[in-house]
């Protein structure tokens, strides 16, 4: 059975230990988080040990080490377990900023270790069947929407919304849906991105912009706009496939898959449980060395990090900003 550790005992550290566990692949050994209250109480419910800090944690032992805090400080969780030889599964998004993300993807790359990213959006059937009805196909255009409660809502952290912390909507949010973006429709080569704080003004506490509207430039040459809100009780989340044969709509985690494809209705709903299978598959990637059964890889979560600093710079700029890439990190 894999040991596992994880770094970061907030919802999200507990939703993949919890799933890892179920899986029966996996326990947990060791815990660690900026709060003690919150490592222990995580720790007590798994029967496995409080570490004081990152290298205590390491030193633990594991198969695999689940990064679960915030942004701005797992680039150090990263750098040491590649330099350990230790899997990792990392949040998204992968790295705060973009040398960080080279820096963490070039190291993990020469350990060798198994990595995935929890991009669980591809783990849906849903998106799956999309990929597979377009596979092939010349797209015009992409439509994709994302409305959240961010500003309404206590549920979530508050520094979700400081860019300080999250790195902003396009990073916290707005990134799965151009993981699905990507995944379906192919990489996207320049982001223009424009913002408004329509309902709440920034304050320093909260600095993200409330409203947000993008237009993205294919490397293919197709186009796609994303339009994006977090101050929304009424909200939802949706991607759209274009093309001159083809309608298609599909929900960023899954759900029902329509439109139509070559004048054929496609009404679809198949079942999933990507928040489960993310984290079963880079298990079974571990025990069995394929590679393949992890769909977002830390290289590729990296590419669809770079669309949502290129949308932060353009929001800086004010003009198009080119996406970057890992082999042309510049």
């Amino acid at each position: 059975m894999l040991r596992l550790a994880l770094f970061g005992a907030g919802r999200l550290g507990r939703q993949n230990i919890t799933r890892a566990v179920e899986t029966g692949q996996a326990r947990l050994t060791a815990a660690c988080d900026a709060s003690s209250a919150a490592a222990e109480a995580l720790a007590g419910d798994f029967g496995a040990a409080v570490c004081p800090d990152l290298a205590a944690l390491l030193d633990s032992g594991p198969d695999a080490l689940f990064v679960c805090t915030p942004p701005r400080v797992r680039r150090e969780a990263l750098l040491d377990a590649a330099a350990r030889g230790i899997h990792v599964f990392v949040e998204k998004p992968p790295a705060y900023a973009w040398p960080d993300a080279v820096e963490c993807a070039g190291a993990l790359r020469r350990a060798g270790v198994i990595t995935a990213c929890g991009f669980q959006g591809r783990y849906t059937r849903a998106l799956q069947r999309a990929r597979e009805l377009l596979a092939g196909r010349r797209l015009q255009a992409t439509l994709s929407h994302g409305f959240f409660d961010h500003y309404v809502n206590d549920y979530w952290p508050s520094w979700y919304l400081r860019y300080a912390d999250a790195g902003g909507p396009l990073c916290e949010q707005a990134i799965h849906a151009f993981d699905g973006l990507r995944f379906i429709a192919g990489d996207i080569a320049e982001v223009h991105a424009r913002g408004a704080h329509r309902f709440h003004p920034p304050t320093a506490e909260h600095d993200a912009e409330d409203t947000l509207a993008l237009s993205l430039l294919y490397a293919d040459g197709a186009l796609g706009t994303h339009t994006h809100g977090c101050a929304n009780r009424a909200g939802g989340c949706g991607l759209e496939f274009i093309a001159p044969d083809v309608r298609l709509r599909v929900g960023w985690f899954g759900g029902p898959l329509g439109g139509t494809v070559d004048g054929v209705a496609i009404d679809e709903d198949p079942p999933s449980d990507p928040a489960r299978d993310k984290v079963a598959s880079f298990l079974t990637a571990i025990e069995t060395g394929d590679r393949s059964l992890v769909l977002s890889g830390y290289d590729d979560a990296c590419r669809t990090l770079a669309v949502s600093l290129a949308g932060n710079a353009s929001l800086r700029s004010g003009s198009p900003e080119p996406v970057p890439s890992l082999e042309n990190p510049s």
